[in-house]
């Protein structure tokens, strides 16, 4: 059964957007892509999560626009720059707003809803609306909390704000019809929850340009590493630049060079200890881009470079926005991950060694800055080929768009509908979760 004007709401704290952000992020790229008969609004919060610096000038507590022709609810929530205090109020001010009487008038009434970390509040006020609308809920879990806060040091395991984020995050699972992610083995942190439900593995896209521009003939100058992306605690970035001191040691003979491109509360920190270094000369800073410029200055480099921490949160895999990103540049990568997926590894698009290891990184950098011109370029075209294959929005949109039909055309969503419309009482056990079946594989080749 195919139903007409079907709309999907996306609450998600942190959804990146131009006008707030300088850039479209996961849920506006999907709700610009949605096949009919969807569509979507986003209610997301007035700070921007890069430097959490607030973006509405007025004093009202909500505003509504549209955002490139899709319905978007800001949320006013308080400043933190990095106050990680200030921050937790933000986090409760937004699940607390979105909650009273008339805060979402002027949406068009969902039919699903769907609720978003990185936080879980904002979930749990996603999952409170759906029940108030009585539409199916899914739950999408990005980041695992509390396990992803203990592996930084955020959070003590097993302390008061761990046990309460976990028991969060069991209660959202009972209440989901679906549960989305773009980490691949995101089924397993269900199952230690103790949950059986239906998973659905969505990867974070990136929209790669129809032309791929080709590197341009080798020309004099150094041979050029960049990073392009966040500059916070989870970026390992010390392990990138101590990578490359080896590598310059190592082979004095190479003119390499090494550009970081982007913003982030470590970024003061990684430029003093570049400074300290007697290469500092081959290392150079840049500032944040938009969206839009990332290509073409990914472009201007030889080779992209990423790491991630050896994290045991990382057991539920990756899905890093930077990795499409770099693919879709057609730039080769030099990549240091110990999670269980790897999708450059996966496509052939660069060389990847084990996290945790500077020593091994530098050895693939030399690696790489000696390798003949045209298998570079093999490995950047491969990128760029999984990225238009795989990792496009609208192949991606369209995943989600037949999980939410499927969800309708099940007997609890027939069930809500007719709720919805007064064709049948609501009781005690209609208004329960169903048991989902088992989560289902995504497969022996997994990206995100």
């Amino acid at each position: 059964m195919i139903r007409h004007g079907l709309h999907v709401w996306f609450v998600n704290h942190h959804a990146v957007i131009p006008s707030k952000d300088g850039q479209s992020g996961r849920h506006l790229n999907f709700a610009l892509n949605l096949p009919e008969p969807w569509t979507a609004s986003l209610v997301i919060a007035s700070t921007r999560h890069s430097d959490g610096t607030q973006q509405m000038n007025s004093i009202a507590i909500r505003k509504l626009q549209t955002e490139a022709g899709v319905p978007t609810l800001w949320i006013r929530t308080n400043a933190y720059h990095g106050n990680l205090l200030l921050r937790f109020l933000g986090m409760l001010l937004f699940a607390a707003l979105l909650l009273l009487p008339g805060m979402t008038r002027g949406l068009p009434r969902p039919d699903v809803i769907v609720g978003s970390t990185v936080h879980p509040l904002a979930a749990w006020a996603g999952g409170r609306l759906a029940k108030r609308f009585g539409v199916p809920f899914v739950y999408e879990i990005r980041d695992v909390w509390p396990e992803s806060l203990v592996d930084l040091g955020a959070v003590r395991d097993g302390g008061l704000v761990a046990r309460v984020l976990t028991a969060l995050s069991r209660r959202l699972t009972a209440q989901a019809e679906l549960v989305v992610s773009p980490l691949p083995f995101a089924d397993r942190h269900i199952r230690e929850l103790g949950f059986e439900r239906d998973f659905l593995w969505v990867p974070n896209g990136f929209p790669a340009p129809q032309r791929l521009s080709e590197p341009a003939q080798a020309a004099s100058g150094p041979f050029t590493f960049m990073y392009l992306g966040a500059h916070g605690q989870a970026n390992g970035l010390e392990d990138i630049l101590h990578a490359f001191e080896l590598a310059c040691e190592m082979r004095p003979d190479l003119d390499l060079a090494l550009r970081f491109v982007g913003d982030g509360p470590r970024k003061a920190e990684l430029r003093e200890l570049a400074q300290g270094s007697k290469h500092r000369a081959r290392v150079h800073f840049e500032a944040r881009i938009p969206q839009e410029q990332v290509i073409a200055r990914a472009s201007c480099a030889d080779s992209l470079v990423v790491t991630l921490l050896d994290l045991p949160v990382y057991r539920f895999g990756v899905s890093l926005n930077k990795f499409a990103m770099y693919m879709a540049s057609g730039r080769p990568t030099v990549v240091a991950s110990s999670a269980p997926n790897n999708p450059l590894e996966d496509a052939g698009a660069g060389i990847c060694v084990e996290s945790g290891s500077p020593a091994a990184f530098a050895k693939a950098l030399i690696q790489m800055a000696t390798l003949p011109p045209t298998e570079r370029h093999a490995m950047g075209r491969r990128g760029y080929n999984e990225v238009v294959t795989n990792y496009s929005y609208t192949a991606l949109a369209a995943k989600l768009a037949t999980a939410f039909e499927r969800l309708l055309n099940s007997p609890i969503g027939e069930d809500i509908g007719a709720q919805r419309h007064g064709q049948i009482p609501v009781t005690q056990d209609s208004a329960k979760p169903r048991l989902a079946e088992p989560p289902r594989s995504c497969g022996p080749t997994l990206h995100c």
